[in-house]
């Protein structure tokens, strides 16, 4: 990996979670980023998913009092949710 890739993979890692934790969509920075790198589709969509979970975690955190008590409820349920899909996924 080039130095050129290892920056243009931080950048989009900051911009991809900076639009996340505002407005949604920090996937339009990170996926494309991580096709040029060299990635398949479907390796890139993964793992941009799971880099910015903890982004979107941590705004939900910051605009609870925005969300309201049910928005920690439906966190806590996706969570659950993706815990028992990775459980049963067969790897």
């Amino acid at each position: 990996m080039t130095a050129a890739q290892v920056a243009l993979l931080v950048g989009s890692a900051f911009v991809g979670g900076a639009l996340n934790a505002v407005a949604g969509g920090g996937s339009f920075a990170t996926f494309p980023a991580l096709v040029w790198c060299g990635l398949g589709p479907v390796a890139a969509n993964a793992t941009s998913s799971v880099a910015i979970w903890p982004a979107q975690f941590g705004s939900s955190i910051a605009y609870r009092r925005q969300i309201g008590g049910a928005g920690l409820g439906s966190m806590a349920a996706v969570s659950h949710g993706c815990r028992s899909w990775v459980a049963q996924t067969k790897w």
